[in-house]
């Protein structure tokens, strides 16, 4: 009896051994069906948990032990936004939680509010920290002219896109183009940022590889001073900085294909001849101030026809109503004097007129314009009529 009873013992023993075999094996095949997702799998899954549960993850197998520490894979993004009312230390912790590994774009968007001087710098220490790629930094609502000062770093080595609005910008006295180059950055956006014609001098000609240039706003900027350096410049944007916000380049612009200005009047002689434009943005004032374009003193020194004509790839053509008008003069006189129409503009495919006014004289420069100088190949017209009476 007592082997009987024995032997039993030993089948029900043999069929837990084996159930709790199968259990294992099941267990093993689970986590083989997780583990052999692709790690980027693996690390999104565990950024989705909370960080205590995906601590706990360390326990399934020794794949998994270590895993959980680099559940934000790099290079990665981070985009904040801050309200007015946005406390900023949960952002902060954030930022310390996840440690200083490699950022590819760091993105912060705050207004006037809770965020202070002191956390501000303490996020662009991070940003540098991390060698981000790509750098967006936007006040929204900037009053009282309270400005947040940013000091760029001595060079950098990954920056590749720097987007700034509404902060002060400028660089360590220490700084030097050839010993401190940002030697990747290749776009600069700076939107009613306050800065310096030194610092942007400066740093445009920090930057051998920068292709474009879009500043907009920037009220204490005077000019802007495109060297050598700027050899593989392709796209730049001038817009209501200043008074008398002039460019001027030093150097080879043959790579140039965009060129946007407005504000007050520069001379044709501002664009090099070697420039291969092919977009061209031309607006002398704007609707508050096209009134004052209108007498001699703004008369022109040099002739913008025969800048436009000279650019025989320009395909996108966009002017304002007062370039336009003092074109279509040019074009009247020159028919006149010569009884012969000015060159045309033979590959041009669009024109755009930006309209500050709309009277007789308007649509006779429009219309002197299009048959004195348009080619046979324009697809397209748009024009932007005035909004209001002024």
């Amino acid at each position: 009896m007592a082997a009987a009873v024995s032997h039993l013992d030993l089948d029900g023993g043999t069929k837990r051994r084996r159930k709790e075999e199968e259990v294992e094996a099941g267990a093993e095949a689970a986590e083989d069906r997780i583990s052999e997702l692709p790690e980027a799998l693996q690390l999104h899954i565990l950024c989705l948990l909370p960080l205590k549960s995906a601590i706990r993850t360390g326990a399934l197998s020794t794949r998994w032990r270590s895993l959980w520490t680099h559940r934000w894979p790099a290079p990665s993004s981070l985009d904040f936004h801050l309200g007015t009312h946005d406390s900023p230390h949960p952002f902060l912790e954030t930022l310390e939680r996840r440690g200083r590994r490699r950022l590819q774009r760091f993105a912060l968007s705050f207004h006037i509010g809770k965020l202070k001087a002191e956390h501000f710098r303490r996020c662009l220490d991070y940003a540098a920290a991390c060698a981000i790629e790509d750098l967006h930094v936007h006040l929204s609502n900037r009053v009282f002219n309270i400005f947040f000062d940013y000091r760029l770093p001595l060079g950098d080595a990954h920056l590749a896109r720097l987007s700034l609005r509404a902060v002060t910008v400028d660089l360590p006295v220490s700084f030097s183009a050839h010993s401190h180059p940002f030697s990747a950055l290749e776009v600069i956006h700076l939107h009613c940022v306050r800065i310096s014609d030194r610092t942007v001098n400066r740093l445009v000609a920090a930057c051998p590889l920068l292709h474009t240039l879009d500043l907009r706003y920037c009220e204490s900027l005077l000019s802007v001073i495109v060297t050598a350096a700027g050899a593989h410049l392709r796209s730049l944007t001038l817009a209501e900085c200043g008074s008398e916000a002039e460019v001027f380049f030093a150097g080879d612009a043959s790579s140039l294909r965009s060129f946007h200005y407005s504000g007050a009047y520069i001379p044709a002689c501002s664009i090099p001849a070697t420039a291969n434009l092919a977009d061209l943005y031309i607006c002398f004032g704007g609707p508050n101030r096209w009134r004052q374009l209108s007498g001699p003193y703004c008369e022109l020194r040099t002739n913008w026809l025969q800048l436009l004509t000279n650019l025989s790839n320009l395909t996108v053509l966009t002017l304002c109503s007062s370039a336009l008008r003092r074109l279509s003069a040019k074009a009247r006189a020159r028919l006149a004097a010569t009884g012969a129409a000015p060159c045309k503009l033979l590959n041009l495919r669009e024109l755009q007129l930006l309209m500050f006014a709309m009277e007789i004289d308007n649509i006779n420069d429009i219309y002197t314009f299009l048959v004195a100088c348009c080619g046979p190949r324009l697809e397209r017209l748009f024009v932007q009529l005035p909004t209001s009476s002024c």
